[in-house]
């Protein structure tokens, strides 16, 4: 789970809220409107807050999966970058035996086009990658023949990549997307817990019932005290 420890609490303090004010017993009328107001504060945001955060768990675990697949597909563009450089090379030194055919030409191209080893194109990063294999796979094509078995498979490893980046794209915006919503659900929650504890506390003022409204519903600055603030939120003045 993505939720943050401040998700954990809050979320827990509305349920736990609602629990006890549903078996408070309340004898004035206006007092007992009061405390089910607080009810229906705290019930109204918490489906959301919780919906939320169930959809940012989801999303996030898409987005890391996308991003496992992107790295499987990288690594299969490594290895056939690999065969397809060691497939030139030996066309290379091939066409140095035969007099029909330009061998340092061959040999200025392919430098040109895969200069470097496995290790350093390894080493490029996902996007410099795909660009780099799409460089080799014309060159490959043009000199070898786009029929050859190491520029079919090369060809093929670069697309599954590109499909790969496309996804991961795809679920890395909707796992932002998200986050935003949690950002939103997380600041009604919040409200609503707030509000909640205005009426409660105005229901006490008309009705005492040997209970303060810190027994009753802890001020939502505590949990700012006990937990770190939600990521990329700016702490808002509390209700003491």
């Amino acid at each position: 789970m993505l939720e943050t420890k401040f998700d954990v609490t809050l979320r827990s303090w509305i349920e736990r809220a609602a629990s006890r004010l549903k078996a408070l017993q309340i004898k004035d009328a206006l007092a007992k409107k009061a405390i089910l107001l607080a009810i229906e504060a705290l019930e109204r945001t918490h489906h959301p807050y919780q919906q939320a955060l169930d959809r940012l768990d989801k999303e996030s675990e898409e987005a890391r999966r996308a991003a496992e697949v992107v790295a499987r597909a990288e690594g299969q563009v490594v290895t056939c970058y690999d065969a397809l450089r060691s497939t030139c090379q030996a066309h290379y030194y091939l066409s140095k035996a035969d007099a029909t055919q330009d061998s340092e030409l061959f040999k200025i191209r392919l430098d040109r086009a895969m200069p470097m080893g496995p290790a350093e194109f390894a080493s490029l990063g996902v996007d410099r990658t795909a660009s780099a294999m799409a460089t080799a796979l014309k060159y490959a094509g043009e000199e070898i023949g786009v029929g050859h078995r190491a520029v079919v498979e090369a060809q093929q490893a670069l697309e599954a990549l590109k499909l790969a980046l496309d996804q991961a794209d795809a679920e890395k915006t909707q796992a932002v997307e998200a986050m935003q919503a949690l950002y939103a659900a997380r600041q009604a929650a919040k409200n609503g817990y707030v509000s909640a504890r205005r009426f409660v506390n105005g229901a006490l003022s008309l009705e005492q019932i040997g209970e303060s409204i810190s027994q009753i519903m802890a001020p939502i600055s505590d949990i700012y005290n006990a937990s770190p603030a939600p990521p990329e939120q700016e702490r808002e003045p509390v209700e003491a």
